[in-house]
C-alpha cells in the first residue's frame, strides 16, 4: 500500500511546488461535474510522469492481461490513433484505448513504441475504480467524479505497485486533491476498505 504524508513540506522540494504550482493552470479544467480533474492531471504531469518508467507495447499487454487476472475484470485493451488515453467502464469490467504509436506524459517525451507507465495506471484505475465501492453503494459511474477520492485512492494503490508514492502522495495533498480511504482489492475487485 501506498505511504500516509503527515506533511508535503517534508516530501517536496521548492522546485517541485514551483512546478505543481505554475503548471495547474496549463491543465485542462473539467468543470464542475469533475472538480479534482485539473489538481489530478497537474500531479500527473508535474509529478508522476518524472517517477515512472515507460514501457515498450507488449509490456503493457501483458500487464493489461495480469491485472485484469488478477482483480478478476474483463479488461479489454485497444490501440487507436488518439492524443492520450480514454477508459470505459463495463460490466465486470471495461475498456482502456491507448495511442497506438507512443503514450508520453505532457513533458516527458518518449520514443515510438514506448508508453508512460503513468497513463496506463491512470485508465486502469478508472476501470476498477466502480469495483472498490461496496455493493451497498449501488455504483452508477454517472454520478461518481471521473477523478474524485475513489478514483486517486485506486491510482495511487495501483502506483505503489511499482514506486515509492510518498513524493505522489505529497503532490496531491499540496493540490489540495481529495484521497479516498485505503483499500485492499479481493479477488473479483471487490475491495475491504478501512
Amino acid at each position: 500500500m501506498s505511504q500516509r504524508v503527515d506533511s508535503w513540506s517534508s516530501v517536496l522540494t521548492e522546485d517541485d511546488m514551483y512546478y505543481l504550482r505554475e503548471n495547474l493552470e496549463v491543465e485542462y479544467d473539467l468543470g464542475p461535474a469533475d472538480p479534482q480533474g485539473q489538481r489530478v492531471y497537474a500531479a500527473q504531469s508535474n509529478m508522476i510522469d518524472c517517477l515512472v518508467p515507460a514501457w515498450k507495447t507488449d509490456e503493457v499487454e501483458s500487464y493489461v492481461q495480469s491485472f485484469a487476472e488478477r482483480h478478476g475484470l474483463k479488461i479489454k485493451l485497444r490501440w487507436r490513433k488518439l492524443e492520450g488515453g480514454v477508459a470505459y467502464v463495463g460490466r465486470g469490467g471495461g475498456t482502456i484505448v491507448l495511442n497506438r504509436g507512443c503514450n508520453s506524459g505532457q513533458w516527458i517525451p518518449v520514443v515510438e513504441g514506448e508508453h508512460i507507465l503513468s497513463l496506463v495506471l491512470h485508465e486502469l484505475a478508472h476501470v476498477l475504480t466502480p469495483y472498490r465501492l461496496r455493493k451497498s453503494e449501488r455504483y452508477d459511474p454517472r454520478e461518481l467524479q471521473p477523478h474524485g477520492p475513489e478514483f486517486v485512492r485506486c491510482y495511487i494503490d495501483l502506483l505503489a505497485e511499482h514506486i515509492d508514492t510518498s513524493k505522489v502522495v505529497a503532490a496531491f495533498e499540496y493540490l489540495g486533491v481529495e484521497i479516498g480511504p485505503e483499500c485492499e482489492y479481493l479477488p473479483g475487485g471487490r475491495p475491504r476498505c478501512s
